[in-house]
């Protein structure tokens, strides 16, 4: 089990005290996916430049949030920001304490991950896929880029290829040479989403529950809905509009612990 939260944002021009306060949301959400994952935290943030910036550690994310790396990178939010993403992690396969293993993970592109894939190893040496830390969910980031030649995911032939995969699996994946797109996978691990028409951005977490903890006292935003086992490559200059398609996996259940 992993906590998986973020922002995708409409390009506009953006107060700073818009920024400020959902900055302040975002890392109410990330705390909470503590209670999902104690092991490793991070957070990236994606620009329309194909900018970015990473910071994760292994330590829980109440501890991540207080450190100096992870204010810098909120602070960084402006009228150029794409997409902020963060994950706090429960090590399932991969040391606890090695950084490699920590998300959101970087190769080419950027991922979150929540589940296992339990033949993962086999689809590394299926594809002959690099890698570069000890977990599973290293996988996603290795096929988006062997999808991305050109830098921009081939989103279906990414997620047939997904097909392959046994275990549980919901992502968010995007390519700094393409960050107005975000691939948003929920297949049998929970993602839950709510827009605000206002200020045009979409906020997602793992945990529908924390959502509305944190957005208790917040005006305007509206849930939005997105079925399990389906997809959407999210053109975030469209948002709220998207097109969801299903897609498919080995599906098996891990402990229920870790649901």
């Amino acid at each position: 089990m992993c906590g998986m939260t973020g922002i995708l944002f409409n390009p506009q021009l953006r107060a700073r005290s818009e920024l400020t306060m959902l900055g302040r949301i975002f890392t109410r959400l990330l705390e909470l996916n503590e209670l999902r994952g104690r092991d490793a935290s991070g957070v990236a943030l994606i620009r329309h430049d194909g900018d970015s910036r990473l910071f994760k550690r292994t330590i829980r994310a109440q501890e991540l949030t207080i450190r100096p790396e992870y204010r810098a990178i909120l602070q960084r939010m402006d009228k150029q920001t794409a997409l902020l993403m963060g994950h706090a992690r429960w090590a399932t396969v991969g040391s606890r304490s090695c950084q490699k293993n920590a998300q959101p993970l970087k190769t080419r592109c950027f991922v979150t991950c929540n589940g296992t894939i339990y033949n993962a190893d086999e689809l590394f040496d299926k594809y002959n896929l690099p890698r570069h830390a000890e977990t599973d969910s290293e996988l996603i980031a290795r096929l988006a880029d062997r999808y991305a030649p050109d830098g921009k995911i081939y989103a279906k032939g990414f997620v047939r290829t997904l097909r392959e995969c046994c275990g549980q699996l919901s992502a968010v994946v995007v390519s700094p040479a393409d960050p107005q797109t975000v691939i948003i996978l929920k297949g049998n691990k929970p993602l839950n989403f709510s827009y605000h028409p206002e200020l045009e951005v979409v906020i997602y977490t793992s945990d529908a529950r924390h959502l509305d903890l944190v957005l208790y006292n917040e005006t305007g935003w509206i849930p939005l809905k997105f079925p399990a086992m389906h997809y959407a490559a999210i053109d975030i200059c469209m948002l709220p509009e998207f097109e969801v398609k299903p897609f498919n996996f080995i599906r098996q259940s891990g402990d229920k612990k870790n649901e």
